[in-house]
């Protein structure tokens, strides 16, 4: 019996001598990231504006974009050509003439609106991938400051359990809520390594150079324009709206070339009943766009209101941590309830930073609606 339990404990001694080892051997994985993932070189400053303004300029997505405009300015020419052919008094398919006609006329109008929606739609990418990376600077910096908090109070832990006002258990609860602190840190860092990764391809940079971004995420202020107004306008210069009415004078000339057809004829039957569903798209094209337009305003205002909203909740929970660690100070509650307050004020932070990236961008996709939005008209 005795010398089970020799043996036994020298298993023990031998297991506990070798942790320090294993832990010693550990890889420092913040250390390895970090080396392997730093970005190059002085810091690139760039603002959102200058962010557009390189995208127009070297993209090559915007090369593609500036390709489709030539293009469809060679359909309009080509169009143009075709009804000039037919310009002859005596040529005798004059349905077909109204009919390139129309296309004609819809080729030549849309295509600076096109290229404006195109332009458009990669802008709010861009804008959207720029206070990506702002939120996720937010979101590191609000970690590193609960990191810098948690390590304080595991100090002040550990001081409170060599006098004996605290368990040994509240101090591995403070050691405990340190490392994930530091995990919480490293993940925020890793998110925001890749959002700038991100934001440096999409402009043309090395995926590793060191941008910074100048403009801060703040909420901006809601349109001027009243809902009527944008309404209005959106009606005016939507692309799906008039895409829409350009599909019905398109279907009614395409009806007028089988008009000598038997009406019982599957060429006139199938002419009118395309009509008849371009007539259909067209009435509803204007109540879609509506939906979408109102759709957006709630989301645009129930943004708003959130944002508002956290600017109180942000406050109060800051005030509760304070308070909380005054109590814990002075003996009064025990290091849960610190560690609670402070992870309520460090979601609260979190929060009011995700609010303000979507109140953001709601504002932005609203603007868009009155133009020609980000949906180009097809051809």
């Amino acid at each position: 019996m005795k010398k089970k339990l020799i043996t036994a404990l020298a298993l023990c001694l031998s297991v506990s001598m070798a942790t320090p080892a294993l832990a010693v051997a550990a890889t420092d994985v913040p250390a390895a990231i970090a080396s392997n993932m730093t970005f190059e070189g002085s810091p690139v400053k760039i603002s959102l504006q200058q962010a557009y303004d390189k995208f127009i300029a070297d993209s090559s997505v915007m090369t593609g974009i500036k390709y489709q405009k030539d293009g469809e300015l060679l359909t309009a020419q080509g169009l143009s050509e075709s009804v000039h052919a037919l310009s002859n008094p005596n040529a005798p398919d004059t349905t077909s003439k109204n009919l390139l006609k129309v296309e004609r006329d819809f080729a030549k109008e849309v295509v600076e609106p096109n290229y404006e929606a195109r332009v458009n739609a990669q802008k709010l990418t861009i804008f959207e991938t720029y206070y990506n990376v702002k939120n996720a600077e937010e979101n590191m910096k609000i970690q590193k400051e609960n990191l810098d908090i948690e390590k304080e109070l595991l100090k002040n832990a550990s001081l409170k359990l060599k006098l004996g006002t605290i368990s040994n258990m509240e101090y591995l609860t403070a050691e405990a809520a340190e490392k994930t602190a530091e995990d919480n840190y490293l993940s925020a860092l890793n998110t925001l390594r890749t959002a700038k990764m991100g934001f440096n391809r999409l402009l043309g940079y090395g995926v590793m150079t060191n941008t910074s971004l100048s403009d801060k995420l703040t909420e901006v202020a809601l349109p001027k324009e009243t809902f009527a107004e944008t309404l209005a306008a959106a009606k005016e210069k939507n692309l799906s709206v008039k895409k829409a009415a350009y599909d019905l004078r398109c279907a009614e000339e395409n009806l007028k070339i089988y008009n000598a057809y038997p009406k019982s004829s599957i060429k006139y039957r199938t002419a009118y009943l395309k009509m008849l569903s371009a007539q259909t798209a067209n009435e509803n094209a204007p109540l879609t766009l509506e939906m979408d337009i109102r759709s957006k305003y709630m989301a645009m205002m129930e943004a708003y209101q959130q944002v508002q909203t956290y600017k109180t909740t942000v406050a109060n929970a800051a005030e509760a941590a304070r308070l909380a660690q005054l109590q814990f100070n002075a003996g009064m509650c025990t290091i849960t309830d610190v560690q609670q307050a402070q992870l309520g004020s460090t979601q609260a932070k979190l929060g009011q930073s995700a609010a303000l990236l979507k109140y953001n961008l709601a504002v932005e996709n609203y603007k868009l609606c009155s133009g020609y939005g980000t949906a180009a008209a097809d051809l």
